[in-house]
């Protein structure tokens, strides 16, 4: 047993199934309502007393329970955890809601129970532990629907039997860790409301999707469909299987006129057939490659391609619709100040709650930038770090990477530890530009960004108010039919005195400028 410690109390439920959502908000709901300090409910899988060893939250009953088991491991003083457990018994006993729909009331015990009472679905959303959503996925495109995979955790080869199966019934699986996708101007994920309209997106991540998406509502455009393809399809073991289906569907979508392929890291075997294909589809595509150094075979082949997610979104613009404007993609939001005060010579530190930013702002800053660089996400010519040790220089995080998140809530759902993050960066003296998102959309944190002003005016109070020489550079992706409102969130952000950029490149460009103690 791992560093257990003697305040630790362990609640069992054999045979007690929930999924990974309901037993994050479990947790937070019973941890608010009772004041215990921490508790933590998982499925009892190895991987999950693995992470509970690491955190000293391991108890003797925790570790024989078996991996169909629910544990709850609850860090308090005993009154506390008293509480705390039957506010977990209480939650979990509840009935359902009376004012349900007939549909809701079902509650199907299986999928394939749910295929039969809701006969006209297509799609399934599955958040399950990782060692349940291959079952879970393979039953579902058995059953004829596609897959929206939430669920992380998922081995290579898992993916690669899941995408073969896929392909084989004309199914398509968007995942694994799969955060946002948009299908028939459906949000499905964290995805934002974007207008309707002719573009359609593919993409290896879900902020990259995001970005992109808003960025073309804001210039008038509009998503026929927007495809998240999990962050390892382009590579060559999985060949690209889910990039293909959506690209077979987008071209056979008569509303999609342009389509944006937005990639991490793809494989030479990859990018070599997906540049053929590009070129016989039917329909002009646009691609941007994260780790991409020469795009030589997309050349060969006559595919534009961009080198920042904002120049994704200018070029298409200029190529379907020439009338529209692209200039409030880089200017300032309303209200900044035109040219921020240098706070003086520091390291910029990043914190972001995707990997498709984080990657892209440390590469832009790495040609910007003096000194050592590092980052938790594959960057050519930046040092990769575990990203939870202390390191001097300019450190680039994605909060929403596995070694954040296993056995914890993403930061889209529960962004504590990346705001405990930023105040901790901005109380280093080493440190001059704070870069960060804020990321909007369907089901995402209410008002993230006046959490971000207290997490700005917590880091005041611990230094004296000298942290307030720093500068805190913003990018909001969203859109004005989310709720809360970009702009809605702009306006808190600025009263502050938090600097907001038009989309995520130029804020990585603003923040390395001010880092260099020079006005931007």
């Amino acid at each position: 047993m791992n560093g257990t410690l003697a305040k630790v109390h362990s609640l069992v439920l054999p045979g007690v199934y929930r999924d990974s959502v309901f037993l994050m908000k479990l947790s937070d709901r019973a941890r608010d309502l009772s004041g215990a300090g921490q508790v933590t409910a998982l499925m009892g899988t190895q991987r999950n007393k693995d992470i509970l060893g690491r955190s000293g939250l391991l108890t003797r009953d925790i570790e024989a329970a078996g991996p169909d088991d629910l544990v709850v491991a609850i860090d308090a003083a005993p009154e506390l955890a008293s509480i705390a457990e039957k506010t977990v018994r209480d939650l979990l006993s509840r009935p359902p809601r009376a004012n349900r729909s007939p549909v809701e009331s079902l509650a199907p015990k299986s999928l394939p129970m749910a295929c039969e009472r809701l006969g006209e679905a297509n799609l399934a959303l599955i958040s399950v532990a990782g060692e349940y959503a291959k079952y879970e996925a393979a039953q579902a495109l058995s059953a004829g629907l596609d897959v929206f995979l939430y669920s992380d955790n998922i081995s290579l080869a898992d993916e690669l039997a899941l995408k073969r199966l896929a392909a084989g019934k004309g199914r398509i699986v968007m995942g694994p860790d799969c955060g946002a996708a948009v299908i028939h101007n459906t949000p499905l994920g964290f995805a934002n409301r974007m207008r309707r309209g002719t573009v359609g997106i593919i993409s290896s991540t879900g902020t990259g999707l995001q970005e992109v998406g808003c960025l073309l509502d804001r210039c008038g455009l509009g998503v026929s469909s927007a495809y998240g393809v999990g962050e390892r399809d382009l590579v060559d073991d999985i060949g690209g299987l889910s990039t293909k289906a959506a690209l077979t569907r987008l071209a056979d979508n008569p509303k999609t006129q342009f389509i944006i392929v937005i990639g991490n890291c793809p494989g030479a075997e990859i990018r070599r057939n997906l540049a053929g294909l590009y070129r016989r589809l039917g329909k002009p595509v646009l691609v941007r490659y994260a780790g991409v150094g020469e795009y030589d075979m997309e050349d060969a082949n006559g595919i534009p391609h961009a080198g920042t997610l904002r120049d994704a979104v200018a070029m298409t613009v200029e190529r379907i619709a020439s009338v529209l404007d692209t200039s409030g993609l880089d200017l300032p939001s309303p209200g900044m100040r035109e040219r921020d005060a240098a706070p003086g010579p520091g390291f910029v530190r990043g914190l972001f709650s995707g990997g498709a930013l984080c990657r892209e702002s440390a590469d832009i800053c790495r040609a910007l930038l003096p000194g050592a660089m590092y980052a938790n996400v594959r960057v050519q010519g930046i040092g990769l770090i575990d990203g939870r040790e202390r390191i001097g220089g300019h450190v680039f995080l994605d909060m929403g990477a596995d070694g954040f998140t296993m056995g914890r809530p993403h930061p889209l759902l529960r962004p504590e530890r990346k705001l405990a993050g930023i105040v901790r960066e901005l109380c280093d003296p080493g440190v001059s530009v704070i870069l960060t998102d804020v990321i909007l959309g369907n089901a995402t944190v209410p008002d993230y960004a006046s959490q971000l002003v207290r997490a700005v005016d917590r880091a005041a109070a611990i230094t004296g108010g000298k942290s307030r020489e720093k500068r805190v550079v913003v990018n909001v992706c969203g859109t004005e039919s989310d709720t809360p409102s970009r702009s809605s969130q702009i306006a808190v952000l600025q009263k502050s005195g938090v600097s907001v950029l038009g989309n995520n490149a130029r804020a990585a460009v603003h923040a390395a400028k001010l880092s260099l103690g020079g006005t931007a």
